[in-house]
């Protein structure tokens, strides 16, 4: 016989569910924001430093093909807490999604502001690229902060598109773009490993 569940037992188990999935979220967010954050910087900082070495200088772009495997294994490791998950909410739903979606904008715009350069033979478009990820990044962070009622995700946001911004003010004062993979790096601080080491943090205190 289905056991009926009265009121009181009904939103225990709801709180129970929310804190459950909260805990699972902080544990698998923490080491994805770090992992993809570090190499991020490490990555941003190299870009910039070979644009100074090599000649032509263009060739410093490649260094970005480190990220590659970096990514792989954290949606690997993502779909793999995933699957062990104890809980899985639809706010585990939509934050996942939100960030596949981000991966396709990114690889469509990246091709779009290729494309125009080549058609156009306008080269300086691609000077777009650093402050358009920032700014759909800080779309995603701030999507994430409000399914996620977490607030160093706010102002990760804030920073990601204040860094936008900063790119586009440096290359006005400056006239050259290596300095934007300097400001990226600032970013990524602000906006993925300080808020992934609170998250680690708290999924500590959780276990």
């Amino acid at each position: 016989m289905e056991k009926k569940w009265n009121e009181e037992e009904s939103l225990r188990l709801i709180s129970e569910m929310i804190a459950q999935a909260k805990n699972n979220l902080r544990q698998e967010d923490a080491f994805s924001y770090l992992l993809i954050g570090y190499g991020l910087v490490i990555t941003s900082v190299l870009d910039a430093i070979l644009l100074h070495l090599l000649n032509p200088s263009y060739l410093a772009h490649w260094s970005w093909a480190l990220m590659a495997p970096v990514i792989f294994y954290s949606f690997y490791k993502g779909r793999k807490d995933d699957r062990q998950a104890a809980v899985r909410t639809h706010i585990d739903a939509i934050t996942g999604g939100v960030w596949r979606a981000f991966m396709w904008a990114m690889g469509i715009m990246f091709l779009l502001l290729s494309g125009f350069s080549l058609v156009l033979n306008d080269w300086n478009l691609l000077l777009l690229i650093t402050p358009a990820i920032l700014t759909l990044t800080g779309f995603a962070q701030f999507i994430t902060a409000v399914a996620c009622r977490y607030k160093p995700f706010y102002w990760g946001a804030a920073v990601f598109w204040i860094g936008a911004l900063a790119c586009l003010f440096y290359f006005y004062l400056t006239g050259e773009d290596s300095g934007q993979y300097l400001i990226f790096a600032l970013c990524v601080v602000g906006g993925f490993i300080l808020p992934g080491h609170q998250l680690n943090r708290k999924a500590k205190q959780n276990v």
